[in-house]
């Protein structure tokens, strides 16, 4: 008969062990603000906003949404804020 214990190692529901070398704990955080930029980029894109900056309304660099498909301020308004941080 098959042994029916559990197979050993980290458990992938709970998102491993990152000690054992298992992936590390999901982060449902930042998994939620990801989903909300993306469902935000899709909206901009309907609206026909998606590419434009959401402070000043220049164009978003194409290397910017190269880089990061839902982003939504250029790097002007980007280096501004942290300038000013």
């Amino acid at each position: 008969m098959a042994d029916l214990d559990p197979v050993p190692g980290p458990d992938p529901v709970a998102g491993g062990d990152p000690v054992a070398g298992g992936d590390p704990p999901l982060d449902l955080t930042a998994i939620e603000a990801r989903l909300l930029a993306v469902e935000t980029a899709l909206q901009r894109l309907e609206d026909g906003s998606y590419g434009r900056c959401s402070s000043c309304g220049s164009p978003i660099e194409e290397e910017l949404l190269g880089n990061d498909p839902v982003a939504s301020t250029c790097g002007a308004c980007l280096a501004g804020r942290v300038e000013g941080a």
